[in-house]
C-alpha cells in the first residue's frame, strides 16, 4: 500500500507548493515590477494622496458639477454586480428610462444619448462614449461656472480611442481631470445647476426627448427636476 500512498502524497504536496505558492508568488513578483499600477487594482489619487476609485470600477457621481456615469442596476456594488434583467416590455424599465431622460435632458441639446439611460450587463462600466459625455459638458459647465469650450478641450484630452468601436471616455479619471482643471464646492455646484433648472421645469417635462421620441409627461417626474440632494464629494 504504501508503494502507491507515498508517491500520491508526494505529487499531491508538490502541486500545492507549485500551484499554491511558488507560482503565485512568481506572478505577482511579475506584475509588481512590470505592471505596478494594474497590479494594484488601477486605483486614482487625488492631490492629498488618498484613493479616490479605481478606472476598471464605475462609480456614482451625483452633483451637477460632476460628469455622471452610466447607470448601474447593482447600485456600483462590485458584489452585488449585475444587469437589471428587465425585459424591454416591463413597465418598470420604461419608467426608470423616462424618468432619467427627463432628469437628464435639457432644451437645446437634443434626445438623451442611450448610453446615460441604459445599465451594462456588469453595472460597473467605467466608461461612457464620447457622446454620452459631451452631451453633459452645459450642465457642469453651468455649474462650475466655466467656458464650455475648455471642458470641450478637456474632454478631447481624455478620450480614448479602441481598435474597435466608438471613442470613450474614462468618467472617474474625466472628473479628477476636472477637479484638478476648475476646483469647486460640490454642493456649490449643484446648487447653481438646480436653480437654473428650476426656473424651466415644465419645459423639461414636457419636451424631454429619448432617442429622438419626445416623451409624455408622467406623474413623478417633476420631483426629479428638482435635482438630487445627494453629491459626490470628490
Amino acid at each position: 500500500m504504501m508503494t502507491y500512498l507515498r508517491p500520491a502524497l508526494s505529487l499531491a504536496l508538490s502541486l500545492t507548493l507549485i500551484t499554491g505558492a511558488l507560482y503565485p508568488l512568481a506572478v505577482t513578483g511579475i506584475a509588481q515590477v512590470a505592471f505596478p499600477e494594474q497590479a494594484n487594482g488601477s486605483l486614482v489619487h487625488d492631490e492629498q494622496g488618498r484613493v479616490r476609485g479605481s478606472t476598471l470600477i464605475a462609480q456614482a457621481f451625483e452633483g451637477d458639477a460632476w460628469f455622471h456615469s452610466r447607470p448601474s442596476a447593482g447600485g456600483y456594488a462590485t458584489v452585488a454586480s449585475s444587469a437589471s434583467n428587465l425585459s424591454p416590455s416591463n413597465p418598470a424599465l420604461a419608467e426608470r428610462v423616462k424618468a432619467d431622460a427627463a432628469a437628464l435632458y435639457h432644451a437645446g441639446q437634443g434626445p438623451v444619448p442611450l448610453a446615460l439611460l441604459t445599465t451594462s450587463g456588469s453595472g460597473l462600466d467605467p466608461h461612457l462614449p464620447m457622446q454620452a459625455v459631451a452631451y453633459q459638458l452645459p450642465r457642469v459647465a453651468a455649474a462650475r461656472q466655466v467656458p464650455v469650450e475648455r471642458l470641450q478641450a478637456l474632454l478631447e484630452e481624455a478620450t480614448l480611442h479602441p481598435l474597435i468601436g466608438p471613442p470613450v471616455v474614462n468618467v472617474l479619471a474625466l472628473n479628477q481631470a476636472l477637479q484638478r482643471l476648475a476646483p469647486v464646492s460640490p454642493r456649490v455646484g449643484a446648487a447653481l445647476w438646480r436653480e437654473r433648472a428650476a426656473k424651466q421645469p415644465q419645459d423639461l417635462c414636457d419636451n424631454a426627448q429619448i432617442a429622438g421620441a419626445a416623451l409624455r409627461p408622467f406623474r413623478g417626474t417633476r420631483p426629479l427636476l428638482q435635482g438630487n440632494s445627494r453629491v459626490h464629494e470628490g
